[in-house]
């Protein structure tokens, strides 16, 4: 029986606590990446008869062994297993769409469950989602960066400003760089500086 240390006790885990210890494990991963097109052939598959143990809704089919793979990764959040998961989950997606037709229920579903609806379409959707670049149609990579106006500036105004340090410098002058609170933003470069607070959160379903 699995179970979880919690106030001096023990505590049962849920099925679906179960369900997300299983599918980020070592062995489950392994058989996840072997997939291939002669398993999804296979109703009675090792892996859809291991998910059932941990669930209420099996027996289950692969359409539904994905759905439940994409709801584990909400919570997992480890770049190595979503890989995983994403590169399986393609995959099957390729197989089944050559081998019967897919509905736009299906394909709809198939966009949510990797995640790809929550990919900005924006600049603005990017800085909502508190990313930290945003690729432009041209594939120019354009980097976000948040100025806090609250921050406190590490010199005041009306001091004389000079590229590079030297005997020319008047006393008291400042020199533009990272030490004193200056981004050097190269030739190549395209940044986007913005301030005030912009997050949007976005609500996912419960399992």
């Amino acid at each position: 029986m699995a179970s979880n240390e919690r106030g001096g006790g023990k505590r049962r885990l849920s099925k679906k606590e179960q369900e997300i210890i299983w599918i980020s494990s070592q062995d489950t991963l392994d058989a996840i990446a072997r997939l291939s097109e002669h398993d999804y052939e296979e109703a009675k598959h090792s892996l859809l008869l291991s998910l059932a143990k941990y669930t209420r809704d099996g027996p289950h089919d692969w359409d539904s062994f994905f759905r439940h793979i994409g709801a584990a990764k909400v919570v997992l959040e480890d770049a190595e297993i979503n890989r995983v998961l994403d590169d399986s989950h393609l995959c099957y997606a390729q197989w089944r769409l050559q081998s019967k037709p897919a509905s736009h229920q299906w394909k709809r579903r198939l966009i949510l469950n990797l995640g790809l609806n929550f990919r900005p379409y924006s600049i603005k959707g990017a800085i909502k989602q508190g990313l930290s670049s945003f690729r432009l149609p041209c594939g120019v990579v354009l980097q976000l960066i948040r100025r806090d106006p609250t921050e406190r500036p590490k010199f005041l105004s009306y001091h004389h400003m000079y590229d590079l340090p030297g005997d020319h410098m008047r006393e008291g002058g400042k020199v533009v760089n990272g030490e004193n609170g200056f981004l050097i933003v190269q030739e190549l470069e395209s940044v986007l500086f913005y301030s005030g607070v912009h997050l949007q959160t976005r609500k996912l379903n419960s399992w």
